[in-house]
């Protein structure tokens, strides 16, 4: 899975914009699911690998 984002700043304003690409094979392999359970409040940051610099942050307080 590749994903890319772009953040445009300027005296104009901000403008943002992403793409999300997945890569699939002819022959696949069937993958079991897997249950993620988020069920307490969490921090989460998408961090540069070249840079490591952070490029988004968030969190979420309220689970229902």
């Amino acid at each position: 899975m590749i994903h890319k984002t772009i953040i445009d700043v300027d005296e104009k304003g901000t403008k943002a914009g992403a793409v999300t690409a997945v890569e699939m094979p002819d022959s696949t392999i069937e993958a079991k699911p897997k249950e993620v359970v988020l069920n307490l409040p969490f921090f989460y940051m998408m961090i540069d690998a070249e840079y490591n610099l952070p490029l988004f942050m968030g969190s979420l307080m309220r689970v229902n």
